[in-house]
């Protein structure tokens, strides 16, 4: 009887540490809720559009109408992407790497990586296989 007591007692204080835990995926859960793109801070990254006023103009106009978001649920596992006014249903992704600042999550529907690489807190650089613009900067959305 004591035997089974004390199992019982080492169980439930196993499961106690379990939950007090940290994070294996330290990135996934800081990448957790809703990014909005920083158009400023993208057209700085841009090297393809250089000086010329009138591609900075199309591009700042085409960054305006996509108003870029991606709502990330690190819980399910989940990521939605919304441009201009159409959103994508919520898609499934796996970890693929999560170290120093970079998180890589892999589309399960696609295929393809997303990369998030932490600049602080509340930005980070959206790198996505599918779109030829490699590199977004997001803001984490008030």
């Amino acid at each position: 009887m004591k035997t089974k007591f004390a199992l019982s007692l080492l169980f439930v204080f196993a499961l106690v540490l379990a939950s007090c835990g940290g994070s294996s995926n330290p990135n996934l859960d800081k990448v957790n809720g809703k990014w909005t793109m920083d158009i400023d801070a993208t057209m700085k990254d841009m090297k393809d559009v250089g000086d010329n006023e009138m591609a900075q103009g199309m591009a700042r106009k085409l960054f305006e109408a996509m108003a870029i978001t991606v709502v990330v649920d690190s819980k399910a596992k989940q990521i939605t992407a919304t441009i201009g006014d159409k959103t994508s249903p919520a898609e499934a992704f796996t970890v693929i790497s999560d170290s120093g600042n970079t998180l890589v999550l892999k589309n399960s529907k696609t295929g393809k990586n997303m990369t998030f690489e932490f600049l602080d807190a509340d930005s980070l650089v959206l790198r996505d296989e599918s779109d030829k613009q490699k590199n977004f900067v997001m803001k984490r959305a008030k």
